[in-house]
């Protein structure tokens, strides 16, 4: 079955994409980000071969959002997902039944599907470009609000609404980095998940940040 891509934007297009990889793709309904951890339950049995497979290599799958379509696969189904996603790396693995896995995972570096075909257990596979790791780029004054208003919700609330794994020395590590705090944002903030994906594709830190700002106002 053949991949049925989604037009560009503009952001994107601007972009000189890094090396060519295979990955296996894991469509979902949600967005991961860079530095961003989620956690997921594995009971598919093509899902459970892929992690498998992927915790015994040490390697990263990518998971990309479903524009139309189910996480769960059915006959007859089509499943239609955006062009960019997310290297997810496993930080955690545990086997609760022979046929279910609790993993959480770490995110990467973006990536864009240049191709993608759907193949044993209907397991998406694709071949990616790679787009290098947002620059440090240091968050304007105008705008130090943000980082502080994300540490007080950590303060207040930590894990309640921070996955396990966000720490406050993450915080004090990168609370002055734009792309970082911008990131952390579009995970938390109550938003259409299409606005997360779109988020998630702009590619200039800086913008990334102005565009959470203009939500939050």
């Amino acid at each position: 079955m053949a991949y049925r891509g989604c037009l560009q934007s503009r952001s994107l297009r601007k972009i000189t994409w890094e090396k060519e990889v295979s990955l296996p793709i894991f469509p979902l309904n949600n967005c991961l980000f860079p530095d961003g951890i989620l956690s997921l339950n594995i009971f598919e049995i093509r899902y459970l071969k892929m992690i498998k497979k992927v915790s015994d290599e040490r390697g990263c799958f990518g998971i990309i959002l479903l524009k139309r379509g189910l996480e769960t696969n059915r006959p007859g189904e089509t499943e239609e997902f955006y062009d960019v996603g997310t290297k997810a790396r496993i930080i955690r693995f545990e086997t609760l039944q022979p046929t279910l896995f609790s993993i959480s995972v770490k995110g990467e570096g973006r990536f864009k599907i240049n191709s993608a075909s759907k193949g044993r257990y209907s397991l998406w596979s694709a071949e990616v470009s790679e787009v290098r790791s947002d620059s440090m780029v240091r968050i304007p004054e105008s705008s130090s609000r943000l980082s502080s208003n994300l540490k007080d919700v950590f303060d207040s609330y930590g894990n309640k609404m921070f996955p396990p794994g966000i720490e406050m020395s993450d915080f004090d590590d990168r609370c002055h980095d734009a792309g970082w705090v911008a990131n952390r944002w579009a995970e938390l903030l109550p938003i259409r998940v299409a606005q997360k994906q779109s988020l998630l594709e702009e590619m200039d830190p800086l913008v990334r940040l102005q565009k959470i700002d203009s939500i939050l106002q």
